[in-house]
């Protein structure tokens, strides 16, 4: 028989490390005016100690013949390579109810016999960690999934594909929409550009998404907004930028769900967008630019 090879079990120097620093915890209150916390730090503490000597394993050690699951005071759990049947991945669900950081709950469950006569305490199973599977790999081979690993990656696989077909999909109906969207002002627009050249003016249309917080992007943002077409009129080759009269209209009212930008549109956008051109277009042939710049 070669020299063992040993793994520890994380989950039992989890116990122990949460019973010292219950203990810790128990001993900064246990002479102060709240000593009831103190004692009760002390009971968890020694709550957690007796779960990491009774349910864990202190380690496994792995050999040539089989591999062994040793426990603090209680009789080793041993089985032998050639009375296993097969090892396979499961998942420890009955610890799964703590909300803090812990070891990993992946499990590899044996179906064999154990050596001697079988006790309550013995696991069944060797608790999954990079240095027990690498000691199983090289000792017993390729690890079967269990049928709830099978079915959870069946699940995960089903979740990948949606959400693929998800972000494949994610902005078709608001691409569409923008782009109606886009058309429709270039459309009721045109008459009003060519009206705006009898006077010497220049009339042009750029679309934004702005934003809630008023922030006006070029490209489309992660969250909700506004497609916002704005008009910018001024007289033909002005340049500076305080000369030019801007009116804006929502055109879309986009907001994101779980598969996808959805979008409302401003049906009343037409109407007020070219009654706002026509007025600004008027004012500033009959009044100068500067009634609305000065």
């Amino acid at each position: 028989m070669d020299k063992k090879q040993v793994a520890l079990n994380n989950w039992f120097l989890f116990w122990i490390i949460a019973g010292f620093c219950s203990f810790l915890f128990g001993g900064a209150f246990i002479n102060s005016d709240d000593k009831s916390l103190g004692i009760f730090g002390f009971a968890v503490g020694v709550f957690f100690i007796v779960v990491a000597i009774i349910i864990e394993p202190v380690c496994y050690l792995f050999d040539s013949e089989g591999v062994s699951l040793v426990f603090a005071f209680l009789k080793k759990e041993r089985y032998l390579w050639q009375n296993i049947r097969f090892i396979s991945i499961g998942y420890d669900s009955r610890g799964h109810i703590l909300s803090i950081p812990t070891p990993s709950y992946s499990t590899f469950d044996i179906d064999g016999k154990v050596e001697g006569e079988g006790k309550w305490y013995m696991r069944q199973y060797i608790r999954k960690s990079r240095r027990t599977k690498k000691l199983i790999e090289k000792y017993w081979g390729t690890v079967e999934d269990s049928d709830f690993v099978r079915f959870k990656n069946k699940i995960k696989k089903w979740q990948i594909k949606k959400q693929k077909n998800i972000d494949a999909h994610f902005t078709d109906e608001v691409v569409k929409a923008e782009r109606e969207a886009r058309a429709k002002v270039r459309e009721i627009t045109k008459p009003y550009a060519d009206k705006a050249k009898i006077y010497n003016l220049d009339l042009k249309i750029r679309f934004y998404y702005v934003t809630a917080d008023g922030d006006e992007k070029k490209s489309r943002p992660e969250e909700g907004y506004v497609y916002t077409a704005c008009a910018e009129i001024s007289y033909i080759g002005e340049t500076d930028e305080d000369r030019v009269v801007m009116t804006d209209e929502d055109l879309l009212y986009v907001r994101m769900s779980k598969t996808g930008y959805k979008c409302v549109e401003n049906k009343k956008s037409a109407v007020t967008f070219t009654d706002a051109l026509e007025t600004v277009i008027s004012v500033i042939n009959e009044k100068g630019i500067e009634y609305y710049c000065d």
